[in-house]
């Protein structure tokens, strides 16, 4: 209970009236807001630490899914009774090649944490586009995936962050391969392009021909979460998007009538 006190006046001059006001009610619900507060304080901490732990395991899947089918492949070939060692260097050279990548991508994402720097340096197109295709190789092959990639001739300069660029290809291919999987009337065609873009710099496109996106989801997308897949994170785009907006350009899906779906994306001139 809590007292009040102001003054009156009545006939006979000033008097002191005494208003009792009980405020416990008041006190109570400002204490429940303030558990509320930090209630909500603590979601929001378990829900960031989350999304970087979806973000971690969604970006060093592939990298590690390759390793370990390059190390079986390695030990295959050295169980033969006459091991082909050429084949077994092979292997071992394409395990460590995507080991360095996985760790590459958690140092960007370590770097991400402290400075949210990217490190710009000259991009070799032909040799990234290759390295990721040859990482990707085992899905492609299982998945039925007959990948082109069409490139200008001199290949265009490029400033920008390598790793992330392989990081943001990753994503929409094996975006675009899953969305081709169940298609058994048709073969399974994906197609990267890297041309000129008008407004300066280079524009990618990734284009399969699967079933394509539904309309109306355009919107969401790229939300973190969600997916249109049933095992999917939802963290793929969202992550890629993040990237290309890093570097300054920009990610969208190109709704130009042809079949499947096609996600473009700008990297400008440095």
């Amino acid at each position: 209970m809590s007292a009040s006190r102001i003054p009156a006046m009545d006939e006979d001059g000033p008097m002191l009236a005494v208003i009792v006001e009980d405020i416990t009610a008041r006190m109570e619900a400002e204490r429940s807001l303030a558990a509320t507060r930090a209630e909500l304080t603590r979601v929001a901490r378990f829900t960031a630490m989350g999304e970087l732990v979806a973000s971690i395991a969604h970006e060093i899947n592939q990298p590690l899914a390759a390793v370990i089918t390059n190390s079986q492949a390695a030990l295959r070939w050295l169980s033969h009774d006459e091991p082909n060692l050429v084949e077994v260097a092979a292997a071992l050279q394409r395990a460590n090649r995507d080991a360095s990548l996985a760790g590459a991508v958690i140092s960007r994402i370590r770097g991400f944490l402290r400075a949210g720097q990217i490190r710009r340096a000259p991009v070799d197109l032909a040799r990234m586009l290759d390295e990721v295709l040859q990482m990707l190789r085992l899905m492609l092959t299982e998945a039925g995936v007959d990948p082109c990639v069409r490139l200008p001739d001199p290949p265009p300069r490029l400033i920008a962050d390598a790793v992330q660029l392989q990081q943001v290809l990753i994503n929409l291919i094996v975006n675009a391969v899953d969305a081709m999987r169940e298609q058994s009337e048709r073969a399974r065609l994906l197609q990267i392009d890297v041309v000129a873009d008008p407004a300066g710099g280079l524009r990618f496109s990734v284009r399969d021909n699967g079933p394509g996106v539904a309309a109306g989801s355009d919107a969401r997308m790229f939300e973190a979460f969600f997916s249109t897949k049933p095992d999917g994170l939802g963290m793929g785009l969202a992550i890629s998007r993040s990237i290309v907006e890093n570097h300054g350009g920009r990610l969208w899906l190109a709704r130009d009538g042809g079949p499947g779906a096609c996600f473009e994306f700008t990297i400008p001139d440095n």
